[in-house]
């Protein structure tokens, strides 16, 4: 198993993970040139999208890093003129890999994947700050942006990952934080919402439900004393099999959450 991670001091490192004991090695260290604020992996190709505070995409060749191989940038272009570039999402089918990226100029990106993107496929606009997190869902037809302006919005976009046809289009505005939106995950029924306001929020987002439908807010975790960083999630030792919310704060904690 590989981890990656990337770091304010402007380097890549790559970490071999031991399950039995879940112990981390640092097995290759790249200097990226300048603040790494967000990654993702691409699985199909073994490629690494790095994201950086000038507003840069670097994209790196991953193949054989769980045998030791250093990473090699392959790829670079300006994604949001020099406006930090906080969250990336893939999505991947067996035909084509589209990369939305979110910036700090308030506005969420959609990129051809590869080594050779040189304009954006498409702009989404509406957000009134910048754009921190992405969470695709509903096999790719739907995207979420949390921004700082306390809404997250969602986006059809099955016409760029090729889930769906039609134009990109925001279907609803969600609303309830009371800050910047950090974070966003999501499953086949849940969005996963973490915020500055020190709050957790859960979205029904339903398999089967009509895709205009609005998303209702299926549940409020208070507990942090300060911003919620990430989400995660985790299997539920519980006979029912209930995924466990893991929120990670900038009060020094890290919540479990389950809800009825």
């Amino acid at each position: 198993h590989v981890a990656f991670s990337g770091s304010f001091d402007g380097t890549l490192r790559v970490w071999r993970v031991d399950a039995t004991c879940g112990s981390l090695r640092c097995t290759a260290r790249v200097d990226v040139g300048g603040k790494v604020l967000s990654l993702e992996a691409a699985s199909r190709a073994q490629e690494l999208y790095v994201g950086s505070a000038r507003g840069e995409i670097f994209v790196f060749d991953v193949t054989g890093v769980d045998e030791g191989v250093v990473p090699q940038r392959i790829a670079a272009f300006e994604a949001h003129a020099g406006m930090d570039v906080r969250a990336i999402a893939m999505a991947e089918s067996e035909h084509q890999r589209v990369i939305f990226t979110a910036g700090g100029d308030a506005c969420v990106k959609a990129w051809r994947a590869g080594s050779n993107a040189a304009a954006p496929l498409a702009t989404l606009t509406g957000h009134g700050n910048p754009v921190r997190a992405l969470a695709l869902a509903h096999h790719h037809q739907l995207l979420f942006s949390g921004a700082s302006d306390a809404t997250i919005r969602v986006w059809f976009v099955g016409g760029l990952t090729g889930a769906g046809a039609g134009e990109p289009s925001c279907l609803h505005i969600l609303r309830g934080h009371k800050d910047t939106i950090w974070s966003l995950i999501c499953d086949r029924y849940f969005l996963y919402s973490g915020s500055a306001d020190a709050t957790v929020r859960v979205w029904s987002i339903r398999q089967g439900a009509a895709m205009l439908e609005m998303p209702e807010m299926a549940a409020v975790l208070e507990g942090h004393q300060d911003v919620v960083w990430t989400i995660g999630q985790m299997p539920s030792c519980e006979s029912d099999s209930r995924a466990l919310l893991l929120s990670g704060s900038a009060d020094c904690t890290v919540a479990a959450w389950a809800w009825d």
